[in-house]
């Protein structure tokens, strides 16, 4: 009898430590888990700094273009009032130069004679009878890739 006694105490025993090593197994598995969400966070987190940094830099490279030819839009188009008004050859191949230049950089001027009054591109200066049709205009629209950034000043019928 004291045999079988001695059986089962050898059996506890060894039940003991494998259940001590499948709680570890447990708990380093749910660490690994936890570690592996961590990582797939900072990298999703990473990600997104990188596309916003280039989205800010995109931006910001627009915001200068955008306020560079803003800013050369008054002078050229009184430059080119003025090759007009002197007919010399050498003056509007330059100012054509200019013009071509910025149509490249994506400026490109919105064409209002003629048209119906449009509250989205235009500004209305004077009004002479019905007020419907543009006859005159004193400032032209323009548009950098495809944002307005000068109204037209306009006078209407």
């Amino acid at each position: 009898m004291p045999k079988k006694h001695t059986q089962p105490v050898v059996e506890t025993q060894t039940e003991a430590p494998v259940q001590e090593e499948s709680t570890v197994v447990e708990e380093l598995s749910a660490k690994l888990a936890e570690a592996e969400l961590k990582y797939q966070r900072a990298l999703a987190d990473y990600q997104n700094l990188v596309r916003r940094t280039q989205e800010d830099s995109l931006r910001k490279a627009k915001l200068a273009t955008k306020d560079f030819v803003t800013s050369l839009i008054t002078p050229l188009n009184h430059l080119t009032l003025a090759a007009g008004q002197l007919d010399d050859p050498g003056l509007n191949m330059v100012v054509q130069q200019l013009w071509q230049t910025l149509n490249v950089e994506g400026l490109e001027s919105v064409e209002v004679m003629n048209k119906p009054f449009d509250a989205e591109i235009m500004e209305v200066v004077e009004i002479i009878d019905k007020g419907k049709k543009v006859i005159k205009v004193l400032t032209p629209c323009y548009k950098l890739n495809g944002e307005i950034i000068q109204f037209a000043k306009v006078v209407l019928d």
